[in-house]
């Protein structure tokens, strides 16, 4: 057997064929050792999670650009109490109902309620947002717009009752319909002296006809009939923008009442958004098979110890057989090892600069992910390239390890070659 062995390595071709292969495989060991460790590193941490959120200007991106999404334009409506305010006012109204600190603070702590699960210091995967406080902000806060805006509207002259009342039964229509741009101004009762007579009337002529009309709100004109002495006191003194804004709760109640229900219905029963059943649903599978398939993941990302314990195994035994193969000549048994974890050093770094800068910033085609509307497919290939980067940023310090104990093995071996000792030298 020692012949045989011996005739081997006298083979001109075995030496630099064994050193290649196993250089290759102590590359592919070396690259999966700074993939595995820089992934394990940071996908069991939160604060990697939460910094490429924030890096990505994500919590004001949901206001500016997910709720302005033609897609989510039914979730956007309910979140506005089925109110139709104009684009431009809807990220500033979305952020009185949902403050942004609120928001960040409920992300962040789903976050790190989903990296405890898969670090295993929990067993109980609950990622929420809790919308209760929000959903008692809307009907408040929209409530208060609708008055700014009727503030902002211009004063329409009208001059006898007919002509006022078709004003006031047009301003209520728009109102209970929650469509505010069909308001065009308020009407003005030109005589003030003859505002007794009938800005009242007018009133009651409208509460007949919308009481009349089978598709107007009955509850709303109930809601009305109620408020109607606080009403008609505004009329009588001439003072109909405080007369519309009077009728504003009643007339919004049911448009309300409805947006908020339908929002709730996809929130449970403690006004909690769970975000676990909306992943779920999102990958079109029950809650228990999908919380299966995570739990793979969770095994596979909390045993990445394993895999880099082998890597290094690896690692150690290329570069001892490597040696091996070169002896007793200990210039090239140092030599041959120390070029090949420079190489490997040098080509983990490089790749891990074009993880960091060069890899495509739209991981995710926004018509290959069904059912996921464009804003959020931009925000996640923003967020996904930004993780990427991250983890390739890793891969830097292995890199300059690997680097430098070639360079020492290499500087070893050119000492030993220096010395010329017979068969050590060579």
């Amino acid at each position: 057997m020692l012949s045989a062995l011996n005739f081997l390595l006298l083979v001109p071709l075995f030496r630099p064929t064994v050193t290649l292969v196993l250089g290759i495989v102590l590359f592919l060991a070396s690259l999966g050792f700074a993939v595995v460790d820089s992934v394990e590193d940071r996908f069991l941490t939160s604060d990697f999670y939460l910094d490429n959120l924030a890096e990505n200007d994500v919590y004001d991106r949901i206001y500016d650009e997910v709720l302005l999404d033609p897609e989510l334009a039914d979730t956007t409506q309910e979140l506005m109490g089925g109110v139709q305010a104009p684009r431009r006012d809807v990220p500033g109204l979305a952020r009185e109902i949902i403050p942004p600190g609120y928001l960040q603070d409920q992300v962040e702590g789903s976050v790190k309620a989903t990296t405890e699960y898969l670090g295993k210091d929990t067993d109980d995967l609950r990622a929420f947002i809790d919308l209760g406080p929000s959903v008692e902000r809307i009907r408040p806060t929209l409530l208060g717009y609708i008055d700014r805006h009727i503030d902002g509207l211009p004063e329409v002259q009208v001059d006898s009752v007919d002509e006022l009342g078709r004003s006031l039964e047009s301003v209520y229509r728009a109102l209970a319909d929650g469509k505010l741009e069909d308001m065009t101004g308020i009407p003005a009762i030109g005589d003030p002296s003859a505002a007794g007579g009938y800005g009242v009337d007018a009133h009651a002529g409208v509460l007949a006809d919308l009481d009349a009309d089978p598709d107007f709100p009955q509850g709303a004109i109930a809601a009305l009939e109620e408020r109607r002495s606080e009403i008609e006191a505004h009329l009588r003194e001439g003072r109909t923008r405080d007369a519309v804004k009077a009728v504003v709760p009643a007339l919004t109640a049911p448009l309300m009442d409805d947006a908020i229900d339908e929002l709730e219905k996809d929130l449970d029963g403690r006004s909690r958004l769970d975000l676990v059943q909306k992943a779920a649903e999102q990958t079109g599978e029950p809650r228990d098979d999908f919380l299966e398939r995570f739990d793979f993941a969770r095994e596979v990302v909390t045993r990445g110890w394993v895999a880099k314990w082998l890597m290094l195994l690896v690692m150690a035994g290329a570069g001892l057989v490597m040696a091996g193969v070169h002896l007793p000549r200990m210039a090239s048994a140092l030599r041959f090892p120390g070029i090949a974890l420079f190489f490997s050093g040098i080509l983990v770094l490089a790749l891990g600069l074009v993880a960091r800068y060069r890899l495509p910033k739209e991981p995710l085609n926004r018509e290959g992910v069904g059912g996921i509307p464009p804003s959020l497919v931009d925000i996640a290939n923003d967020v996904l390239a930004s993780m990427a980067s991250d983890i390739g940023s890793g891969f830097v310090t292995f890199a300059i390890v690997l680097t430098i104990a070639g360079l020492a093995l290499a500087l070893g071996s050119a000492f030993i070659r220096m010395t010329r000792i017979p068969f050590l030298s060579k």
